[in-house]
């Protein structure tokens, strides 16, 4: 039996219609405050799925499914039910590591991925160091507790999930990432990369008008046309619209979000004198801005800059000071 995907139960909204209930109570706020991001985390608690909580650690089971194994609900009263277990957390994205772009930087011809249609778009989470919002060590603890009770025997904890910064014996970070493309079921063959079924009827996520870091793919996407099916990044902003695929890492990057995720695992036999190791992927359900990224450095003074032909050498030089309007 294949298990229940858990999938965003947010409406897209590119534009002014409302996001789904999640999003209702900061819809209005620009900056979230404290009481709002208290809110959310109480919110959270009372799924039986907030990392931070230790009861998560009983909610959840590891379900063997072909070669892999996915964090199911431990539902006891209903095992012929399996559906996939939904974490949250409330997490700072960190610029560490960072490639949820539109196209993950995806060039054609990488040694990493060569081909787009394997593309996903991934990054780090870290710390949010937002009071009243301090509870990340307890996300490790339970992470890492969930992840131990899926490892091999014999095997290496594999690299690429958890990350540690400054020889720390605890992982500062972990990796979250989203799956850009589906293949087409033969049934659905009719069907194209143009008619995503989730898509909003805005201009800036129809495909053709899709943001690549080089153009040279777009040739590549259309390509896809007749196999796959683009699937957005569901990602909100504070107001609760879908953010635009252009728009990934300036809104997403450095923001406190409410992360929501998928976690499956894979045992990697050896191979050419490699030791085997587990691999843990996690995958993106649903993202929503808490706290947007901080405005950008202004150079605008680097820019617009003159240099002089002579200064003072007597004279201390100072900073320009901005003129009053």
């Amino acid at each position: 039996m294949q298990p229940k995907v858990a999938q965003s139960t947010a409406t897209p909204s590119c534009v002014s219609s409302p996001a789904s209930s999640q999003t209702d109570d900061v819809a209005s706020e620009s900056q979230p405050t404290s009481s709002a991001l208290l809110r959310c985390k109480n919110q959270l608690s009372t799924s039986g799925y907030y990392l931070a909580d230790d009861d998560v650690i009983n909610n959840v089971r590891w379900i063997k499914q072909g070669h892999c194994d996915f964090l199911a609900v431990n539902d006891s009263n209903n095992d012929t039910q399996r559906e996939m277990a939904v974490l949250s957390a409330i997490v700072h994205i960190s610029s560490n590591d960072y490639w949820l772009t539109s196209d993950g930087g995806y060039r054609k011809g990488s040694s990493i991925t060569s081909r787009l249609c394997d593309v996903k778009p991934s990054c780090t989470v870290s710390e949010p160091s937002m009071p009243p919002v301090n509870d990340f060590a307890n996300v490790i603890k339970n992470l890492r507790a969930i992840v131990m009770k899926c490892a091999t025997p014999g095997y290496k904890q594999g690299k690429g999930f958890f990350f540690y910064d400054n020889s720390t014996t605890n992982p500062s970070r972990f990796k979250v990432r989203h799956k850009l493309f589906e293949r087409l079921e033969h049934e659905n063959a009719e069907k194209t990369v143009f008619e995503s079924s989730n898509a909003p009827e805005c201009y800036d996520f129809l495909p053709q008008n899709w943001y690549l870091t080089h153009e040279e793919t777009r040739e590549e996407l259309y390509l896809l046309e007749r196999t796959h099916k683009l699937r957005l990044l569901p990602a909100y902003d504070v107001n609760g619209h879908l953010i635009p695929p252009a728009a990934y890492q300036r809104s997403l990057e450095n923001a406190v979000v409410e992360l929501h995720f998928n976690l499956c695992h894979w045992p990697i036999a050896s191979k050419a004198g490699a030791a085997a190791f587990d691999s843990y992927t996690a995958d993106i359900v649903f993202i929503r801005v808490l706290v947007p990224p901080p405005p950008p450095i202004n150079n605008d003074f680097q820019q617009k800059r003159k240099i002089s032909f002579f200064v003072d050498p007597d004279a201390a030089v100072a900073p320009p000071r901005k003129k009053k309007k």
